[in-house]
């Protein structure tokens, strides 16, 4: 468990920590701001007709200091790749990260 904001600190490091860098542009357009995100990409199991079907699935954590109300259609840029958030951001329950939901 993260004990103070410097072990959080410590994870959105971009060089020494596990963090990459990305632009955040609100409403996927106009300059946007570099902030530390930390990608992750899970795979989603959904099934259909009793077939299981796995998919890879996007999306990024950042820190709410750095994203105060992020929302569907606003767009991070990571190594030249843009993801476009989908759906409702959510906060963890001490309410410091959001989970971002992305699709490229």
């Amino acid at each position: 468990m993260l004990e103070d904001a410097e072990d959080l600190a410590s994870f959105f490091d971009a060089e020494d920590g596990l963090a990459s860098l990305a632009i955040y542009r609100s409403g996927g357009s106009g300059e946007g701001y570099t902030l530390p995100v930390l990608p992750y990409l899970p795979d989603r199991t959904s099934s259909v007709f009793d077939v299981q079907i796995t998919s890879g699935t996007s999306g990024f954590i950042a820190q709410v200091k750095d994203v105060q109300s992020p929302k569907a259609d606003d767009t991070l840029e990571v190594d030249g790749k843009i993801y476009t958030v989908k759906g409702v951001p959510r906060r963890d329950g001490t309410r410091k990260i959001w989970q971002i939901e992305t699709m490229e």
